[in-house]
């Protein structure tokens, strides 16, 4: 392991897989001296990994006199203490070295902070311990994910909630434009889905050069269960791309070859739209108490949504009995030893 720390234009390394020489002045529970201390921050690195909390609290206690002892870096990924702590999920290690003064928003060679490790592994209850002491927007963005995008795409729900509590976007966009949304979509989380579309997050967004919504992406990948999500939101999916063909998500569905996604959203879409109108109508009832041509609406409203649940149950029919009956024609047609047209 290399161990760095850079400070006041001085920094001290180690060749890997070697390890210090240990200090032969100080005894166990004395204070170290700052000659000693590339020794005392490759063991702090070695506990942290090791969860070894009473080891951690040693070293810290001991090496009071050495600057940014808590911030010590390896060489190789650039890891910080907190990093390696937060990488393991050692929530124990990570109070420690914040309550220690630690730079919570230090960044390895990734740009990552320990929060963005901490993301990615799932461990909720760190992130929320560096986000009562951290504004989610103090946060550095030079990482290619921000904290909001990583839990979209990672499926953290609790984190994603957290952050818009905070004050965090969750509309912001990535290089390409991409919302939280669309990552959360595209990488079918639909924890993230669900959460994002209860936080307000705008479902018809369109990313820069193609212009895909997030529905196009559902319906790009068959993603029958994140395309209801959006589609129950109210998610348009009538909405063109910016490409040459100006593909809706419906067709997009369709052209994918995702039949059973294609006819399961018109369904929805229809129905959807028809108990939307349904319940407008009523409220505008209940407004106008009485007003005779609003009831009759209503009453249409109601025979045509019972006539579109059948059209739609006898379509279905309709389908399996031509199918049926090909598949039977295609089999006479073999065993019969010769060619049959169908009619």
């Amino acid at each position: 392991m290399v161990v760095t720390f850079e400070g006041e234009g001085s920094s001290v390394g180690l060749d890997n897989g070697d390890e210090p020489e240990s200090p032969s002045s100080p005894e166990w529970g004395e204070s170290i001296s700052e000659n000693d201390s590339m020794y005392y921050r490759h063991l702090l690195i070695e506990f942290a990994q090791k969860n070894d909390s009473e080891g951690v609290l040693d070293i810290l206690e001991k090496g009071k006199s050495i600057k940014g002892l808590s911030d010590t870096k390896d060489e190789d990924q650039e890891y910080s203490v907190l990093h390696h702590a937060a990488f393991r999920g050692h929530f124990g290690i990570c109070k420690i070295l914040i309550d220690d003064g630690c730079d919570i928003i230090a960044v390895d060679k990734f740009k990552k902070t320990a929060a963005h490790l901490a993301i990615q592994g799932g461990y909720d209850d760190i992130v929320t311990y560096m986000l009562e002491r951290v504004h989610p927007l103090n946060f550095p963005r030079q990482a290619k994910l921000t904290l909001v995008q990583l839990a979209s795409s990672y499926g953290r729900p609790n984190v994603l909630k957290m952050l818009a509590a905070r004050g965090a976007n969750i509309n912001e966009r990535n290089e390409i434009g991409e919302t939280p949304l669309h990552l959360a979509t595209k990488n079918n989380r639909l924890e993230s889905v669900r959460m994002l579309v209860n936080l307000g997050a705008d479902l018809n967004t369109q990313i820069d050069k193609v212009g895909h919504t997030p529905l196009h992406y559902t319906c790009m990948y068959g993603l029958t269960a994140a395309s209801m999500i959006l589609l129950e939101a109210g998610a348009d999916a009538h909405i063109p791309d910016t490409t040459r063909l100006g593909r809706t998500p419906l067709e997009t569905a369709k052209d994918g070859g995702y039949r059973p996604l294609f006819n399961l959203l018109l369904d929805a879409e229809m129905n959807i739209r028809a108990e939307r109108e349904e319940k407008e109508t009523l409220e505008e009832m209940n407004r106008t108490r009485g007003h005779e041509a609003l009831m009759v609406k209503y009453d249409a409203l109601k025979k045509s949504n019972v006539t579109l649940g059948k059209d739609l149950k006898q379509r279905r029919a309709d389908d399996k009995l031509m199918e049926e009956e090909i598949t039977k024609r295609l089999s006479l047609g073999r065993t019969g030893g010769g060619r049959r047209s169908l009619r």
